[in-house]
């Protein structure tokens, strides 16, 4: 028995127990018995060597090609099927130690294949009934592969998930969010915005939307039943666990995919200006293709995520290569990414935040085409439909986003500044207020090499106000190289993060509840002067509202006709209708054939006859009918007593079995107090003679950022009563 050598090290034989059908490039990655990556060593002719002791270390053989998505750690690589060779305590004294040979069953899983991965990112709109999918481009999509995790869960954790199973097998998934109250088969007041294409409050927000078998929650077979019920060991539960984990997926009982698979990221690719994705992996020839997507997007300067659902809804179980999935957004952040190359010169306000298409707000009547003189406002003037019950006003920080590019900027025009004044105001220069009065950034990546084949991506801003501009800002260039001048070694490539950016938030918090005139102009700098420039109406561009996806010029409603000084030209000009306005809710006390129920115990007798009159009485408010109400009587334990129930917008009346008046509040003209008709106590008690009851109202303000609904304004209440003889 040889002694170890410092100099000349620990020379590791390594050997095959079958000899495989191609050669294979080995390697020894080493690691401390922490799990800490230390080393990776080539493996020549059949060895390599450690140059120091092997003590307190661990060994893991595996091809230098193996798929490890740049991840080296233990449960990557036992993941792979890594060879862990035991070591005997005793071996680690000698110079040259031969390792047990390579098992067959490892080299068969070391046979990789090409799985080329396509998709494509879109985000989910429903404009005048018609459902579109706008794609979403310089999306960052993180590829994941499913790997199980079951030889890795503790045994006193698998008899967990055994009892969990054996005792309740039609648990539901996935488990929603709370939500408020609503009225069953009546479309809900809150947190449905129809313009995004889904309810952003559900747990269920950014599903893919083609998962190829449906998840259900079926109840667990009678053979696993048994199997798990009779398994007296936690390595019988583990065997039965990996035997049900490869049954197709559209079975499984119900969703333990995020406590029995860990995701392995693989990939990370940007999408195209189409929405689109294209990766070639590496992956085992003979192994499950389970792969898992992620989202992240560029916001204010910061990748967040934007769509990362669990695996019980997001995977994509057995997918087969090269088929397309699409991947859905919901996210109210996400603004409409990618636009349309224009031809010439233009100028595109695309939206006010995410989802507010200019061309969608109602806006005053143009009354001289020539002028472009237009008329007052009407009752919908400012509001936009955004699928919560009604036209909605405008509300908080407003966003908003544009789109510049080809021939911009130009000799004539270089600059932009947004202003807006209250439409009442005369149209005066001393009427408008600058819009901005920051810093103000558009982002871009810039990528540059760090050495060999290694590049690195960086997002930086860059500063739209100029420096010695008071509220005038810089028109981008389509190619970011004009803006931020040439690549300089190692940088390799610069491009905009996004083809859509703010160009101007207004705070509206700060304003009064009334009609506002955002306009947007075009001004050419000359030293440190700005001059109001003289441009094509064509120039400015919006979503067209028919099919967002494309752009078309603006319409004569969302223009102006504005002279500075000697020049007379166009702007964009838009009118929107704020209203900040919280809402207001409360219940009466119910009364029972005119007595009303005591209000400190809840206690109301109705006598011996059950036909009597049931009055209740609520009020649903918003100063200026800006909201809708959702309203109902629930018995015992989740009965809905449905006569009771009604909803619509706060100004209605009747709705439902309820009048609306001013009563309640007689000093207010738009405070709704509502008062039953015809309800009795026989439809509420039923069979009971005696019963408990909760009356649950909901008051869900109209009010938009553009993104998402402004569910801080919203008011709820809840009260109770007892019916006894």
């Amino acid at each position: 028995m040889s002694k170890v050598s410092a100099n000349q090290g620990i020379i590791f034989k390594v050997g095959f127990e079958t000899k495989p059908e191609r050669d294979l490039q080995l390697v020894a990655h080493i690691f401390d018995n922490f799990g800490t990556y230390l080393k990776t060593l080539p493996v020549k002719d059949g060895q390599f060597t450690l140059k120091e002791s092997f003590q307190g270390k661990q060994l893991y053989i595996a091809p230098a090609d193996l798929p490890t998505g740049g991840k080296l750690t233990i449960k990557n690589l036992e993941t792979l099927g890594a060879y862990q060779p035991a070591i005997p305590h005793g071996e680690l004294r000698k110079q040259v130690i031969e390792l047990a040979k390579i098992p067959s069953i490892s080299v068969t899983n070391w046979f990789f294949c090409t799985c080329r991965v396509r998709g494509r990112v879109v985000k989910p709109f429903s404009i005048f009934g018609i459902d579109f999918k706008i794609p979403v481009c310089h999306a960052r999509v993180h590829i994941c592969r499913l790997e199980s995790l079951i030889r890795f869960i503790p045994d006193i954790d698998l008899i967990n998930i055994r009892d969990i199973l054996l005792r309740e097998p039609n648990f539901p998934f996935p488990i929603p969010e709370p939500e408020p109250f609503h009225i069953p088969n009546i479309p809900r007041p809150i947190e449905f915005n129809t313009l995004m294409g889904g309810d952003m409050g559900s747990s269920m927000a950014g599903v893919s939307t083609t998962v190829a078998t449906s998840v259900q929650p079926l109840s667990i077979s009678n053979d696993l039943r048994r199997d798990l019920l009779y398994s007296t060991s936690a390595q019988q539960i583990r065997a039965s666990l990996k035997d049900y984990l490869d049954l197709p997926k559209s079975i499984l009982p119900f969703c333990i995919a995020n406590i029995l698979y860990s995701c392995q990221e693989v990939d990370i690719v940007e999408t195209d200006a189409q929405g689109r994705f294209d990766t070639t992996l590496l992956v085992s020839c003979l192994g499950k293709k389970d792969y898992y997507f992620w989202i992240e997007y560029l916001i204010n300067g910061v990748w967040q995520t934007v769509y990362r659902p669990s695996y019980c809804t997001g995977a994509f179980w057995n997918y087969i290569c090269n088929t397309e999935v699409t991947l859905a957004v919901t996210d109210p952040r996400v603004p409409l990414g990618c636009r349309p190359t224009q031809t010439t010169s233009f100028f595109e306000i695309v939206s006010i935040g995410s989802s507010a298409l200019p061309s969608r707000i109602h806006q005053r009547t143009v009354t001289n085409p020539v002028t472009l003189a237009k008329g007052g406002v009407a009752a919908n003037t400012g509001l936009i439909p955004m699928g919560y019950g009604g036209d909605s006003p405008f509300g908080g920080q407003l966003v908003i986003y544009a789109n510049t590019g080809i021939g911009f900027p130009s000799a004539d025009a270089t600059h932009y500044r947004c202003i807006y004044k209250k439409t009442s105001d005369p149209d005066i220069n001393s009427s408008w207020a600058s819009v901005n009065n920051g810093s103000f950034f558009r982002y871009y990546n810039e990528e540059f090499n760090t050495g060999g084949s290694n590049f690195q991506v960086l997002t930086k801003g860059y500063e739209l106000k100029d420096a010695d501009g008071l509220d005038f800002y810089k028109i981008t260039h389509e190619d970011v190289e004009n803006d931020v001048g040439l690549p300089v070694a190692p940088v390799v490539n610069r491009e905009w993060s996004n083809d859509v950016y703010p160009i101007a938030v207004l705070n509206s918090n700060n304003l009064d509840d009334t009609h506002y005139d955002i306009r947007v102009e075009i001004y050419k700098k000359t030293g440190t002067a700005y001059t109001f420039t003289n441009i094509a109406k064509e120039v400015f561009k919006v979503p067209d509202p028919t099919n967002p996806a494309m752009s078309e010029d603006a319409p004569n409603e969302l223009l102006a006709r504005v002279t500075h000084g000697s020049v007379t030209s166009f702007a964009f000009e838009m009118t929107i209708r704020i209203d900040n306005n919280t809402c207001a809710a409360a219940i009466d006390n119910a009364l029972a054939n005119g007595a009303a129920a005591d209000p400190d115990c809840g206690m109301l007798s109705y006598g011996i006859n059950k036909n009597v009159p049931l009055t209740l009485g609520f009020k649903a408010k918003h100063v200026n009918d800006f909201a809708t109400f959702s309203f109902g009587v629930i018995r015992g334990n989740a009965n809905n007593v449905l006569p009771s129930f009604a909803g619509g917008r706060v100004g209605d009346s009747p709705v439902g079995d309820y009048t609306g008046s001013n009563i309640f509040d007689p000093d207010a003209t738009h405070n709704r107090h509502f008062v039953s008709n015809t309800l009795t106590v026989a439809q509420f008690l039923g069979t009971c003679e005696g019963a408990a009851f909760s009356q649950n109202l909901y008051v869900a303000a109209l009010a938009t950022d553009g993104s998402q609904r402004l569910n801080g304004y919203d008011a709820s209440r809840v009260a109770a009563f007892a019916l006894i003889h």
